[in-house]
């Protein structure tokens, strides 16, 4: 929590998120404990460019997405390999059209590598995203999303699956 190098979410002051997470009475937020959305609202800001926020910052205090239980397919077409960390460490198969994991974008040059880096402007740590997303951030970066040996540069705490 402490640790200065995370890269956190914090929601825009005019975030519609924000508005809800903070309840404000005047100028002051009321943080409920739990806050369960009734509707949907509409994205603002960096929100636009993430597939699910996971961790959200509002002032000095955290919220965390919780996803609903057993509201996915168990069952799905194209499943794909998401990896912890490295290729040595744990692996499973997930659907590729959920946020489940970081993109890992690989160098495709004359010197191809097994080393892969995240996309240069990711939202957070930790951020998950779809297969989709994962591929056309890499393409902005001028990498390609595919399998690796390790993710460089970053630390292990902040990495997840991929």
């Amino acid at each position: 929590l402490n640790d200065p190098s995370i890269k956190r979410f914090v929601l825009d002051i005019d975030s519609p998120l924000r508005e809800k997470l903070c309840n404000a009475v005047g100028d002051e937020c009321q943080y409920d404990v739990v806050v369960t959305l009734d509707s949907n609202l509409e994205p603002f800001g960096q929100e636009l460019l993430v597939d699910e926020p996971r961790v959200v910052q509002v002032g000095d205090i955290f919220y965390e997405y919780v996803r609903p239980a057993c509201v996915d397919q168990f069952f799905y077409s194209n499943p794909m390999r998401v990896t912890y960390i490295n290729r040595y460490w744990h692996s499973l198969c997930a659907n590729p059209k959920l946020p489940v994991a970081s993109e890992a974008c690989l160098f495709t040059g004359n010197k191809p590598t097994k080393k892969a880096l995240r996309y240069s402007k990711y939202v957070f740590d930790q951020e998950r995203v779809t297969y989709a997303t994962a591929q056309a951030r890499c393409e902005e970066d001028g990498l390609k999303q595919s399998w690796f040996h390790f993710i460089e540069g970053i630390e292990n705490h902040k990495k997840g699956f991929h």
